[in-house]
């Protein structure tokens, strides 16, 4: 099964073409990872797999939903089963780590068998960073920012992960940490990836395919 596939897709941002005939097949349980400079289109076509970019034409199914249009409802399912870390980070930094993870958990409308906090804690053991719980946002460093926007994503157990360009920003430890993390739930849950960055990896990343953005194209990495 196809967790993304996109058929002659096109995307734009206003008057520029960002992608241009795209054909790509992202299997279930997948680990891409897509490189190419600013603006190259790699932050819009990760918008346009959670639904928050409509400017474009071709086909484009994401878990099974038809995108480029999608019905109000249809997108608001699938932003639920998405995790998506841009390069805001999405976090309330005036509140704690705790109740952006909680609030994250809950808006997952997901059955869950733990108490909340219970899993956020175990969380943030399993990453090595149980002492920011209780620490506000707005007082971490840019480093921590940014694993607690990770797993804001992941306590969701999306079923797709969309990361931009965040594992370029983080230090050698927490990345480690954080791809270890990835492939466990990508070999446990079959939850698919996709990841950017700016430049071909200079660290291990257990991707399945690398590609790269260039003349409007992704193409294989080399």
């Amino acid at each position: 099964m196809n967790a993304i596939r996109a058929c002659r897709l096109q995307l734009c941002r206003g008057n520029q073409a960002l992608l241009h005939h795209l054909d790509w097949v992202v299997p279930e349980g997948a680990w891409h990872h897509l490189t190419g400079p600013p603006a190259s289109g790699k932050s819009t076509l990760l918008h346009a797999l959670a639904a928050l970019h409509d400017e474009g034409e071709g086909q484009l199914e994401v878990l099974g939903y038809s995108l480029l249009p999608i019905a109000s409802e249809n997108a608001l399912i699938l932003r639920r089963k998405t995790g998506f870390v841009d390069q805001g980070g999405g976090l309330l930094l005036h509140k704690t780590v705790r109740v952006n993870l909680l609030i994250s958990l809950q808006s997952s409308n997901k059955l869950r068998d733990q108490d909340d906090d219970d899993s956020i804690l175990d969380l943030l053991i399993k990453f090595g960073v149980e002492q920011l719980v209780k620490r506000e946002v707005a007082s971490l460093s840019a480093t921590e920012r940014w694993m607690v926007a990770m797993l804001r994503a992941l306590i969701r157990k999306p079923r797709l992960l969309l990361v931009d360009n965040v594992l370029d920003y983080l230090g050698e430890e927490m990345r480690g940490r954080l791809i270890t993390g990835i492939s466990e739930l990508v070999s446990r849950e079959k939850m698919t990836v996709v990841s950017t960055g700016l430049h071909p990896s200079s660290y291990d990343l257990p991707a399945d395919r690398r590609l790269k953005v260039e003349g409007l194209q992704l193409r294989e990495e080399v």
